[in-house]
């Protein structure tokens, strides 16, 4: 009878340590996956933020351009913004189901990738 105790505590301490270990395991998981998205979207924010730059400078060269052209620096710059409008009101329209549905499933991805 000793002995049959004696081996299911020994089973039971190993068991305790199998799930010790798992737990650990995925515990480690959790922080590369997130670790992962961080630094995706720390990158992703940094691109953003240079290419908003870029583009807005450029905005900026283009109204001044185009109001030279329309005889005043405003007109320019509405004429632009009226663009913009246009574009933000297709986008709206059209494409804003399919971009929420690719970013989330970008989303989905880089969670579940398997390291």
């Amino acid at each position: 009878m000793e002995n049959v105790v004696n081996i299911l505590e020994k089973l039971g301490l190993a068991a305790l340590k199998q799930l010790s270990a798992l737990v650990e395991l995925q515990r480690l998981k959790l922080v590369l996956k997130l670790s992962e998205l961080f630094s995706i979207f720390i990158t992703s924010i940094f691109v953003f933020l240079m290419l908003s730059l870029v583009f807005m400078l450029l905005n900026i060269g283009g109204a001044i351009w185009l109001g030279a052209l329309l005889g005043a620096t405003y007109l320019g710059f509405m004429a632009l913004a009226g663009c913009y409008l246009v574009l933000l009101i297709v986008f709206l329209f059209f494409f804003k189901g399919a971009f929420k549905r690719r970013m989330r499933n970008v989303f989905i991805k880089i969670s579940l990738h398997e390291s």
